[in-house]
């Protein structure tokens, strides 16, 4: 899981065209801030070097999640708060899948049921993928989101990046940038706490590593979020299908999003 218990924002001098230039980098380490501190240093030694040799300095895609760990669940699920403030389950061992958008084929569109919502058709859809032969043999469980639906796989380890769940997330019309992200950085992830402006909350933009100063603003801002938060559900829970594990991931997925609480979805 690439997500990261230490980080430190560091500014480095490197040599661009035979000028000294500051440039910031952002080290991580799971073991202390002096390994974190290294990784920035080894992070502005690549992007000297891939200037040096012509490639500039946007290399891969970088795949650390820089976001504070709030909870350690265990080693292969962590809680993290996002760049907009809600809470984040980041697994390993669960899948997890939002879905906003039906994927139909032309004779559904053409001469499906009219009058169904978007959610309504989302759910059509899952439900017939489900009972689909590529999928019987796995445990599903549905929700209601404010969006559209969530579905997670209930009892089978599927490592994100293997071909099982690339196949997996497009079979369900899972959103293409989340499917990737799944892969980068070997994870699913579920969003536990309410979006702020769907709970007519002032919004912000979550730093991390951040300074004294921000960590003032911030708690003030968590503060009036989970306030916020007390009178709102992420999703809620519509059908199980297949023999449920009962796993202790997803019971707390279910009490963090008041999954089976009649709330207000945000």
């Amino acid at each position: 899981m690439q997500l990261f218990r230490h980080w430190i924002e560091a500014t480095t001098t490197i040599t661009i065209d035979g000028v000294p230039t500051e440039i910031t980098c952002y080290g991580h380490s799971n073991d202390s801030l002096d390994d974190a501190r290294e990784n920035a240093r080894e992070q502005a030694a690549s992007i000297e070097k891939k200037i040096s040799d012509g490639r500039g300095a946007v290399g891969e895609y970088d795949v650390a999640v820089r976001e504070e760990i709030i909870e350690v669940i265990d080693s292969r699920n962590i809680v993290s708060r996002n760049r907009y403030g809600a809470l984040v389950l980041n697994s390993e061992s669960v899948v997890f899948i939002d879905i906003d958008e039906p994927r139909l084929g032309l004779w559904e569109w053409l001469f499906g049921r009219r009058g169904r919502t978007k959610k309504q058709k989302i759910r059509d859809m899952i439900e017939k993928r489900i009972a689909q032969g590529d999928y019987t043999q796995l445990a599903f469980r549905l929700y209601e989101t404010r969006a559209g639906m969530r579905l997670v796989v209930d009892g089978q380890d599927i490592p994100p990046q293997s071909d099982e769940s690339r196949n997996l997330l497009r079979a369900f019309n899972c959103d293409p940038l989340y499917a990737m992200l799944c892969v980068r950085q070997q994870s699913y992830r579920a969003r536990l706490t309410p979006k702020p402006y769907r709970m007519r909350l002032k919004g912000t933009r979550i730093h991390y590593p951040r300074n004294a100063d921000d960590e003032q603003s911030t708690q003030t801002w968590v503060a009036d979020y989970d306030n916020a938060s007390a009178r709102f559900a992420t999703c809620k829970f519509v059908k199980a299908f297949g023999r449920q594990s009962r796993s202790d991931i997803i019971q707390y997925h279910d009490n963090m999003t008041r999954a089976h609480e009649a709330m207000k979805l945000a």
